[in-house]
């Protein structure tokens, strides 16, 4: 959302204090991300097919060179 300077202006069912907690849940690091795994850019076609066949638990994060 940082990157894009974008901006929540509304929501269907949580409140303006319920994004506050979770905003400060996710600050704290109570709450993280789960990655289910780490790909060079170069795979991300084999990361993409990993997701649309549900072989995955958590993110799946493809970084521009090898890490």
């Amino acid at each position: 959302m940082v990157v894009y300077e974008q901006k929540v202006m509304g929501s269907v069912g949580a409140s303006l204090a319920d994004l506050q907690e979770s905003v400060a849940l996710v600050a704290s690091g109570a709450v993280t991300t789960v990655v289910d795994s780490v790909l060079p850019l170069a795979d991300f076609q084999a990361g993409l097919d990993k997701i649309q066949a549900c072989e995955c638990l958590g993110k799946v994060v493809c970084l521009p060179c090898d890490r």
